[in-house]
């Protein structure tokens, strides 16, 4: 899960797969600027919250 950040991705694609549902899937895009997004990453990062702290420092996003 890491790799997108850390990977200086420009467009980031979150998946969810909901097995309740018949195992449906959705989709959110966004860049890592993306306030919504950026939770998203928060619930699958490795590392949590730290290492995201860690790239929005290194880039300036707030």
């Amino acid at each position: 899960p890491n790799l997108a950040v850390g990977a200086d991705a420009e467009e980031i694609v979150y998946v969810k797969l909901d097995k309740p549902n018949n195992y449906k899937f959705s989709y959110e895009t966004g860049s890592i600027e993306n306030p919504k997004i950026n939770a998203r990453l928060l619930e699958v990062l490795e590392g949590s919250q730290p290492a995201f702290v860690k790239r929005r420092l290194k880039y300036g996003i707030s």
